[in-house]
């Protein structure tokens, strides 16, 4: 074999490689010593990248093999094949590197069987031999020739990991996704985007990470980014690009989640109102019907706590479980809004307004054992329920920013996907005390709204903006057309959108424009901001 022969694993141009801390630096010194190294880290984090870069820049060829559990010591080392003129000997990927003196990079090593990894061992020690059992020839490694193995820990089990005594011959690197900062850099890059649209391709996957364990086998790659990023350079849609190379990719179960989460409603209550002690006690006799020594409960509502709600929970947790409550809504509150059309009313035909009991529901998330959290657009509610911090206030203050949550977007689904894993996988309860509100302030401005916001999510920015004709050309729903109509001087229009969606939701004859005016005139807080 000769420098001809070698060209062809040679890398010709520079891989781009952004260094994350010190990993070329410790590379390098185990070149220079011939070390054997290993790479652990996550899918798609740069693993591979990483050497393909060093391969580069220590001018050396290098020899790639992507190991799976059909491969055998010959596919490594070499067998012989028959042609026209008999039988001859055909050298494996590992040793065409240890004669031509190539970095030979073994991805994935842990899918290969155990019994087929025995062959580096010679390699990897003083030795720095091959021996071709099948041939009867035994193999002097080049003294430039190197060996560099990858693989997964999240991915380790009984039947697919490395024996100690092969892990125990290798230098290691740990690879993780980079920091938000560099991360958004590489993505930009690699995805031919701006800053700004990487940045926030950073933050959905930040996200994802964090329901690792809990919802998600493996949170979104580097390399999922790069994809997103560059199907948006090219023009596509950015709720398809994401849909294609974020969500898909990542898990099976979208359809069902989906499917879901199109059900939910207010109207599937039995009942009106929040029954904290009724959900609590529910919540006990579901675990011990399941025989769980040991339970948490998660209580989703606006308030409605009582001294016998605060009994139920010190009860329960005296029974061995605790109880943590999941606070939706604001203290100014909203309007529920029906799937029919218009709002829910009470018993006088008043459209109710629900408020957030914050400090009751504290109080009772400590009486039970547990954590307290307020919904937030972000992952910090998540965050906070998993923290382990029982009892205590979270950090800074958890007021919801917008009211997104009440249509069945992308971050909805975030929400869903861990507290549904939390009742499979960590014996948690959810018991749903009152639906999902729709939240009040303002929520901050996004050049990203087109990707997760609804039209009536993008109109309610733009009315909560001032720009109430914006809104009013938007709003699908014809309620808060008429709002936004109201707000914008246009009464005539308004009365007749706020008729047509009364006569959906009840049935009744419109009533005049008139009497509308009044209402909203005599409720203006309940309607700001909506």
């Amino acid at each position: 074999m000769g420098k001809d022969f070698a060209k062809q694993y040679r890398v010709r141009k520079e891989p781009y490689y952004r260094t994350v801390a010190n990993e070329e630096v410790l590379y390098e010194a185990a070149y220079a010593r011939r070390m054997p190294v290993m790479l652990k880290g996550p899918t798609g984090c740069g693993k591979s990248r990483f050497v393909e870069y060093m391969a580069w820049k220590l001018d050396r060829p290098l020899i790639t093999v992507a190991c799976n559990e059909d491969m055998t010591a010959s596919d490594l080392v070499g067998r012989f094949l028959l042609d026209k003129e008999g039988t001859k000997w055909q050298d494996g990927p590992l040793t065409t590197a240890a004669r031509l003196g190539a970095i030979c990079y073994l991805d994935e090593v842990v899918e290969a069987r155990q019994d087929t990894t025995v062959v580096i061992h010679p390699l990897t020690d003083h030795r720095r031999t091959l021996p071709l059992d099948k041939k009867g020839e035994l193999i002097e490694a080049h003294a430039d020739f190197q060996l560099v193995i990858s693989y997964n820990p999240g991915y380790q089990s009984l039947m697919k990991d490395l024996k100690q005594s092969t892990k125990q011959r290798f230098g290691g690197l740990d690879f993780s996704y980079p920091e938000a900062d560099i991360e958004t850099e590489i993505v930009a890059h690699e995805g031919g985007v701006d800053a700004e649209i990487a940045g926030k391709l950073v933050r959905i996957a930040e996200r994802s990470r964090n329901l690792k364990g809990h919802g998600l086998d493996e949170g979104m790659s580097t390399r999922l980014l790069v994809y997103a990023a560059q199907l948006v350079g090219k023009g596509i849609d950015p709720m398809a690009a994401c849909q294609m190379a974020l969500v898909t990719p990542l898990t099976d179960d979208t359809d069902t989640v989906g499917a879901l989460v199109t059900s939910l409603s207010t109207d599937i209550m039995p009942s009106r109102g929040s029954y904290p002690t009724a959900a609590i006690n529910k919540g006990r006799a579901l675990l011990e019907q399941a025989g769980a020594a040991v339970g948490e409960i998660l209580l989703i509502t606006d308030g409605g706590v009582s001294p016998a709600a605060e009994r139920a929970a010190r009860d329960l947790r005296g029974s061995g479980y605790t109880l943590s409550v999941l606070g939706v809504g604001t203290p100014e509150g909203a309007p529920i809004p029906r799937v029919s059309g218009g709002f829910v009313t009470d018993q006088s035909g008043t459209i109710a307004v629900p408020r957030l009991e914050e400090r009751p529901l504290r109080d009772l998330a400590l009486a039970g054992g547990g954590r307290f959290a307020m919904l937030s657009t972000d992952d910090r509610d998540i965050e906070r329920l998993l923290s382990g911090e029982a009892g205590s206030r979270s950090a800074g203050d958890d007021s919801l920013a917008t009211d997104q949550w009440r249509e069945e977007g992308p971050w909805l689904l975030l929400l869903l996907l861990p507290l549904a894993a939390m009742a499979f996988r960590r014996g948690w309860v959810m018991l749903l005390a009152l639906a999902v509100l729709p939240v009040s302030q303002p929520a901050e401005a996004s050049l990203w709204d087109d990707l997760w916001l609804t039209k009536d999510q993008q109109a309610q920015r733009a009315l909560e903006n001032g720009s109430a004709d914006d809104a009013a050309a938007l709003f699908d729903n014809t309620e808060w057309r008429g709002v936004a109509r109201y707000r914008a001087g246009d009464y005539r229009h308004q009365g007749n959108d706020s008729h047509t969606g009364e006569r959906r939701a009840t049935g009744d004859q419109p009533e005049c424009s008139g009497n509308l005016h009044r209402r909203y005139r005599a409720e203006p807080d309940r309607h700001r901001g909506q």
